[in-house]
């Protein structure tokens, strides 16, 4: 996606006269960045009011005819260069991915802002007349964004306020109540529900997986008793899941296949989240990991997705990466799952991969489990 933007960033100043010309520097930054590490998110909501306007027509309206052809150009040169020749259905996806983005983005600022005028703009577009306009993401990013406007401030701390993406961010009470069981914690723009992403809970401390985009994310905790939502801030400071991290030295497949985290039986039930990425300048599509049980060990992999790629589940062995197990995980289902046995003192390995060419990252959420 980071190439469309720039190209979108730059053909907005190729079509002179177009409405989109007009918008404030740093509401045309924040819709337009890539990882949006740099504060765009931020200096948006300093704004305040001002910005509303443009946000609400950015929402409403979307991106320009000009900027989605401007992506829809840059997607078929991508393509060309990588495939040769052409193909519309990535084109049309770069464009859809492009406008929900904006969106999104444009929902997230308004929910940010949180002044009567950003509270009327997510209002009308949550109306029954213009909610089909929208992608499910979108309407998930526009109903917590007005549902923010309504939440106050959490009194507690976070541990870190900036974290890598798939780690553990930690709440912490504070002066505040303590948590309780019915308490939840999530991602104001989650692609999965809030309960996988609820790690732990006791009374002093709330662990919730940081997944999303890189930049400023806003966390929610719906209190149970009495019922509130407060609402606090998370900046992702990198896209790499934690399988790239452990294995950014590596410039073979035969690195990574030694490098890869082992998941011992006793970690059963495990869970990880991974971004998957086809397009430069990440093209990370795969995650890898090693299993190498002492005894025969009975395991069910499934692996869920935010978009339309087919994500796949194969199992190698270690060292001559030759296939085993079974093919059960490499269909076209949503969510992928598959059944093996791996044999005691053997070593296989759980790939999880992206078969799909996607002009933004794929966001997947895996969990193993043995009977």
């Amino acid at each position: 996606m980071k190439a469309l933007i720039a190209a979108v960033a730059a053909g907005i100043l190729v079509f002179a006269g177009c409405a989109q010309d007009n918008l404030l520097p740093p509401v045309k930054a924040w819709l337009a960045c890539d990882e949006c590490v740099d504060g765009e998110r931020n200096t948006v909501r300093g704004l305040g009011q001002v910005a509303v306007a443009q946000l609400a027509n950015a929402l409403l309206r979307g991106p320009t005819a000009e900027e989605k052809e401007v992506v829809r150009q840059q997607a078929a040169w991508d393509y060309s260069q990588s495939h040769g020749g052409s193909s519309p259905q990535f084109e049309a996806e770069a464009v859809s991915n492009f406008v929900a983005v904006y969106q999104e983005r444009s929902a997230v600022a308004l929910g940010d802002i949180r002044t009567s005028g950003a509270k009327a703009a997510l209002d009308e577009a949550l109306q029954p007349a213009n909610r089909s306009r929208y992608r499910p993401s979108v309407l998930r990013a526009i109903r917590a964004a007005r549902a923010r406007i309504d939440a106050t401030p959490f009194h507690g701390t976070l541990a870190r306020r900036s974290v890598n993406f798939g780690d553990t961010a930690v709440l912490l009470p504070g002066p505040s109540p303590l948590f309780v069981a019915g308490d939840v914690a999530y991602m104001d723009d989650s692609v999965f529900p809030a309960t996988d992403l609820t790690l732990s809970r006791a009374p002093g401390r709330m662990g919730i997986a940081a997944v999303g985009a890189g930049g400023s994310h806003m966390v929610l905790l719906r209190r149970a008793s009495p019922p509130r939502t407060e609402y606090a801030f998370l900046t992702i400071s990198s896209v790499e899941d934690a399988n790239d991290r452990a294995m950014r030295g590596c410039t073979s497949v035969a690195c990574e296949d030694s490098t890869s985290p082992i998941v011992p039986a006793a970690a059963l039930p495990f869970q990880a989240f991974g971004s998957l990425w086809s397009l430069a300048p990440h093209r990370d599509s795969s995650d890898m990991f090693r299993f190498q049980p002492a005894a025969p060990l009975a395991i069910t992999a499934r692996v869920s997705w935010n978009d339309s790629a087919n994500v796949d589940l194969e199992w190698r062995s270690c060292g001559q990466l030759s296939a085993v197990g079974n093919l059960a995980g490499a269909t076209q289902a949503k969510p992928e799952v598959s059944s093996v046995t791996v044999p005691g003192g053997s070593c296989w390995l759980l790939l999880v991969l992206q078969k799909t060419r996607m002009t933004a990252p794929t966001l997947t959420h895996l969990k193993v489990t043995s009977p």
